[in-house]
């Protein structure tokens, strides 16, 4: 499903480690801008831990933390990305030493 929107490895290998980490994840947008080809989305991700996480057992939490994330468009289909994840207030909600 996820080629219907983009040609991207690295994106797809993102969402199947989310996925991993945090079974049916949802996204909570708090703002999009876009130009031209380039999109930036700043949003919240939240959902149950219930994958392995830098070696730490599944939790079975209710997490939620920040990210933003920037697109670029060719044609309607996401042709690369980046993200920046708050993995500290993640680790914090879970327990886990960020070292």
């Amino acid at each position: 499903m996820l080629s219907t929107y983009t040609n991207d490895p690295q994106l797809i290998k993102h969402l199947l480690y989310m996925d991993s980490l945090i079974p049916c994840f949802s996204i909570l947008v708090d703002e999009i801008t876009a130009e031209e080809a380039r999109v930036f989305v700043r949003a919240r991700c939240h959902g149950l831990q219930q994958g392995t996480i830098n070696g730490n057992p599944p939790t079975y939490q209710y997490v939620e933390f920040p990210l933003a994330i920037g697109y670029t468009l060719n044609n309607g289909r996401i042709i690369d990305h980046w993200v920046i994840t708050d993995q500290i207030s993640l680790f914090q909600q879970l327990g886990i030493d960020g070292e």
